[in-house]
């Protein structure tokens, strides 16, 4: 299994356009049927989250739950900073779409950077916080991609796997334990590159 981090650290700007366009091709993105794409985010917290028992099924990378994925990768964090004494990060689902994007066009193009050399509108977190019209004083952005096997891992043991990585590394910590934070969202896309499925994760914070 391979893996690999991206940081992106806080510095602050301001808004404008807006984005949606940019994930009308992510399918599975799309889709909003399941429990997890909204209502899981007022009706728990990471402790309850936790004891459901969706959380403990293996991930099958050809057809993963990924709003589930992005669920458990949001309370992991939470849980994390809250056993560092800090206040628990709110969801943003525009911040979500925004993360989304970029996660969406690393998996299909793939390429694995904050900036994305293909769409100007999208060139880094900053522009793309703006494209999605979220009003912001200081940001910042973790990225993860690594290869992912069939059964590997259920889906609480990924989202704790990759928060525990972004914690084990300087400035992806700083990111996430950052306590002016207010907001954060979580994005994973799933694609296949030859015979591997690869996973990559866009998680931003803003204030």
């Amino acid at each position: 299994m391979k893996i690999r981090l991206l940081v992106l650290c806080i510095f602050p700007l301001a808004v404008y356009a807006g984005g949606n366009g940019y994930i009308k091709d992510f399918k599975s993105y799309r889709q909003d049927t399941s429990y997890f794409t909204r209502k899981v985010y007022t009706e728990h917290t990471w402790q309850t989250f936790f004891a459901l028992p969706e959380v403990n099924r293996s991930i099958d990378p050809k057809s993963p739950d990924i709003h589930l994925l992005n669920a458990c990768l949001f309370f992991a964090a939470n849980q994390l900073r809250e056993k560092q004494q800090l206040k628990p990060l709110a969801i943003d689902f525009t911040l979500r779409d925004a993360a989304a994007a970029h996660s969406f066009q690393m998996s299909s193009r793939h390429f694995f950077s904050h900036q994305n050399p293909y769409v100007p509108a999208l060139k880094n977190p900053a522009t793309r916080l703006e494209l999605f019209q979220i009003d912001f004083d200081m940001q910042a952005e973790n990225c993860h991609m690594r290869t992912l096997e069939e059964d590997e891992f259920t889906y609480k043991e990924l989202a704790r796997d990759i928060i525990q990585g972004f914690y084990n590394s300087k400035p992806h910590r700083e990111n996430l334990l950052t306590p002016e934070f207010s907001y954060s969202s979580d994005a994973a896309a799933i694609s296949k590159k030859g015979s591997n499925y690869l996973l990559y994760v866009t998680q931003n914070f803003y204030d």
